[in-house]
């Protein structure tokens, strides 16, 4: 095949040229009539599976996480309400916060942790999610490329004086004839 930007001479299968460096790859695609490497849409359905089961564990840890979060915090609180009412008639009434502290305290610190550990998550699957969208499309948008026919223009009345068109390898193989020299 030759390179459409310096007219060198390649091999079929080289992807850059080997004179200018140009990207064939489109070259190579017009030739065989493809629009997309076969390999490229595999390899993208197979990064968009991925992502989706990325995205479904994510979101799961996320909801487990947050709930779990909740709930720490929930009985945590809960577990000190009993301690400050019950503690009014007793010596330790003014201490009964320490005891908390001592007893059940840790609860919520655990569960904020375990929360903001499920609300990062949800963030991430979200982001993930937003990639699954943008790849889709972009293989929404691939097969519909594919799908479209060519339509050819209504055929005019040919002037017997018009030139022929211009070919579009005109001058591709001059280079070839008198080649430059290089420096």
């Amino acid at each position: 095949m030759f390179c459409p930007n310096c007219a060198a001479q390649n091999q079929d299968q080289t992807k850059f040229c080997r004179s200018c460096g140009a990207d064939l790859k489109i070259v190579a695609l017009a030739l065989n009539c493809q629009q997309t490497l076969p390999t490229e849409v595999k390899n993208t359905e197979e990064k968009k599976l991925e992502l989706t089961r990325q995205w479904f564990k994510l979101q799961s840890e996320g909801i487990d996480n947050a709930v779990q979060g909740v709930a720490l915090i929930v009985m945590g609180l809960l577990l000190g309400f009993p301690l400050a009412l019950f503690s009014k008639g007793a010596d330790w009434h003014a201490n009964w916060i320490l005891i908390w502290l001592i007893l059940c305290g840790w609860l919520p610190v655990i569960g904020a942790i375990r929360l903001g550990s499920g609300f990062s998550k949800l963030i991430q699957s979200r982001m993930i999610r937003r990639w699954i969208d943008r790849l889709a499309a972009a293989m929404a948008a691939t097969a519909e490329g594919a799908a479209v026919d060519t339509q050819r223009l209504p055929e005019t009345e040919a002037t017997p004086d018009a030139s022929p068109p211009l070919s579009v390898s005109e001058n591709t193989t001059a280079p070839l004839i008198n080649p430059h020299p290089r420096p």
